[in-house]
């Protein structure tokens, strides 16, 4: 049997003194990964609580909308009651907070000066929105409620976003009233952290920007209260593809006397959407949507309704529309 010299023999002794470094190095790398694992998992159950708490403290701020929405499939006939019921949803959009008027330039300089009831003062003739500063500024801190944005009139003032109004927070009774909207190739709202929608005396143009489709309002879960307004395709690239809405959890929607310009690719909800139609005008529609609307499919319910065409009918060989044919103070220069 061949001897081991000393050397050689220190040699593997110190490889084996390595290798057990090695493996210590190895578990304890391992062992602080799981602590980081362990501690990524803690803050995030703990980020979810509390963004559910603050949840169920916004919703208590709207009386209770977004958990009944929630529960439509257990109450159908007490969301229908509400939503035939305009003067009882009407208070639930009541303002809660009492704020200040506020210039639109001051707004577009620094969004995070607006607070809890202040209204922003839009003037007649053409604004613009700086929609994505005010997305941004949301991001960092809470987004007012009872945040309202007022006109002269929906034939007066014209406001230009810059891009949608994009909002991960909660948002409770944002307001739109007395203006025309031109959404610029993009969705007016994507509210995706559950919301509550007031629209009054508002036009809804610009949404129909491409092939496939382009909705007016989008996000998670919410309550839309429109009341005398428009929603009217061809005045983007693509004039005939657009959606009316695409809210993917709950929704809950009352139109009175709204009308809506088509070709609508789809005026119903998605999955459990309720959406109540008052003395709502349908222009334009496809022969197949004004069927199905006629047979009162789930989660559509029509009121007093009608259906008109233009002559021609609008759609895919019309031209796109100006918004100068309204008002010739809005001329596009885009």
């Amino acid at each position: 049997m061949p001897r081991i010299h000393a050397d050689e023999r220190a040699a593997l002794i110190r490889a084996r003194i390595d290798g057990v470094r090695r493996t210590a190095r190895d578990q304890v790398v391992r062992a602080e990964q799981q602590v980081q694992q362990a501690e990524a998992i803690a803050t995030r159950l703990v980020d979810s609580e509390l963004a559910a708490e603050a949840a169920r403290q916004a919703d208590l701020e709207r009386g209770g909308l977004l958990a009944l929405a929630r529960d439509r499939r257990g109450s159908v006939d007490k969301a229908l009651a509400l939503l035939a019921s305009p003067g009882e949803l009407a208070s639930y959009f009541r303002p809660r907070a009492e704020g200040g008027r506020v210039r639109l330039e001051r707004v577009n300089a620094d969004p995070k000066e607006l607070g809890n009831g202040d209204t922003v003062l839009v003037p007649a003739g053409r604004s613009a929105l700086k929609a994505s500063l005010l997305g941004a500024a949301a991001r960092e801190a809470a987004f007012p409620y009872d945040l309202t944005f007022e006109g002269a009139g929906m034939d007066r003032s014209l406001l230009v976003l810059d891009r949608s109004l994009d909002i991960d927070k909660s948002v409770v009774n944002l307001t739109f009233r007395d203006m025309t909207v031109d959404c610029n190739n993009n969705p007016f709202v994507q509210l995706r952290g559950g919301f509550t929608l007031f629209l009054e005396r508002c036009r809804i143009v610009g949404f129909d920007r491409s092939a496939g489709g382009v909705e007016a309002i989008g996000g998670s879960e919410g309550v839309v209260y429109a009341r005398d307004c428009r929603f009217e395709l061809g005045f983007g690239p693509h004039t005939w593809n657009g959606d009316l809405w695409r809210v993917d959890d709950v929704l809950l929607a009352r139109l009175e006397g709204c009308t809506i310009v088509g070709p609508m690719r789809e005026v119903r909800p998605r999955g459990q959407g309720l959406v109540v139609c008052e003395r709502v005008t349908f222009v334009d529609l496809e022969q197949r949507q004004r069927e199905e609307l006629g047979r009162h499919q789930a989660g559509i319910k029509l009121v007093s309704c009608r259906f008109e065409s233009n002559d021609p009918p609008f759609g895919r060989d019309r031209p796109r529309r100006s918004l100068a044919d309204i008002s010739s103070a809005w001329a596009e220069d885009r």
